[in-house]
């Protein structure tokens, strides 16, 4: 199934649509990820399923999708959550977080905004869309800011950017 995208200018002005698989260089797009941490302070990813076009086998957000066209992104990232780990929660619960303006390697580039949430679920309590999310994990802060500066390509290209906006605190 074809999936429509909303192509945006550089101050997220929607000036056209495009099939999501012929997004190319110059190219700017809406997207969504939630960041989910638990009452210890742990961060739950997501690792991208083995099958994926892009990414496969990546960690990243445990929650990340790009908006279609007939989408905002409160809708889309309740979409998500549920599509791909099983989450059922309402926009009023979830904080809105900070909006980007992120690169692809390949050179298109995305309007991310970002949501937080916090839960106390077990990893097992999650869903999981196979086809989606190979597997979710909780890593603790430190140890999840070692693997990213040891391993930055066992992570989405534009994770370890987003990640480290959440695991730094504000002065």
């Amino acid at each position: 199934m074809s999936e429509i995208v909303i192509l945006v200018d550089e101050q997220n002005t929607p000036i056209g649509a495009k099939d999501r698989t012929l997004i190319e260089n110059g190219d700017i797009y809406r997207a969504v990820g939630l960041w989910i941490t638990n009452s210890c302070g742990s961060i739950l990813l997501a690792q991208r399923s083995l099958t994926k076009a892009k990414g496969p086998g990546l960690w990243g957000p445990a929650v990340a999708g790009t908006v279609e066209s007939h989408e905002t992104y409160d809708t889309c990232i309740l979409k998500e959550a549920y599509e791909e780990i099983g989450l059922h929660v309402s926009i009023k619960e979830l904080i809105r977080g900070p909006m980007t303006l992120e690169t692809n390697p390949g050179g298109s580039r995305f309007f991310g905004q970002w949501y937080l949430y916090s839960t106390d679920m077990l990893t097992d309590d999650f869903v999981l869309q196979t086809s989606e999310v190979a597997q979710v994990k909780w890593f603790e802060p430190d140890e999840l800011q070692k693997e990213i500066a040891e391993v930055p390509e066992k992570f989405t290209p534009s994770f370890p950017e987003s990640a480290e906006r959440f695991l730094t605190p504000n002065p």
